[in-house]
């Protein structure tokens, strides 16, 4: 191919410079193309709230569509939601008494009653892990002194004395 360009460009000292590079682009446009194919995991669809609710009357539109997932780019990118409720709550200011706007699920669960609501996540933050080489012939190993034998016949400066336990 680089033979090609080159033979193109220094030979024919005829044809103008013009035209030996529209070759060149020529032939880059039209030289083979793979496709390159990734994988991509498929996504979640999202639900879309558009609109705004003001206190001057009138009818108000809020508009739900819920978007699509990866793999469904080209096929009916945003779509209408459908029989959703839509609830309007004007006293709350955001507050700490104010209800949450949805459930508050957790990934704690209580194991006697797991019906029971508990708030809160556990997770890890962080994983460290540390490799110990130990070499049996520098390990100082002491045995565990006791303060009797198994048998107190054995004990340094033991006598053995008569059977006084029985009669």
């Amino acid at each position: 191919m680089i033979r090609l360009i080159r033979n193109l460009l220094l030979s024919n000292p005829g044809k103008s410079v013009i035209k030996k590079f529209l070759y060149f682009f020529l032939l880059g446009f039209t030289s083979c193309i793979d496709p390159f194919k990734v994988d991509v995991d498929e996504g979640s669809s999202i639900l879309s709230m558009e609109g705004y609710i003001t206190t001057a009357p009138g009818p108000h539109q809020i508009k739900l569509t819920r978007t699509a997932t990866y793999g469904d780019v080209f096929r009916d990118f945003i779509r209408p939601e459908t029989q959703a409720n839509v609830a309007i709550r004007e006293n709350e200011t955001g507050g700490v008494f104010d209800l949450p706007p949805a459930n508050i699920r957790g990934n704690i669960v209580n194991i006697s009653n797991p019906e029971e609501t508990v708030l809160g996540h556990f997770f890890a933050a962080g994983v460290s892990s540390k490799q110990v080489t130990l070499e049996g012939a520098k390990l100082n190993l002491l045995q565990i002194q006791r303060a009797f034998n198994d048998d107190c016949r054995e004990l340094p400066n033991s006598v053995e004395s008569e059977d006084w336990f029985q009669d």
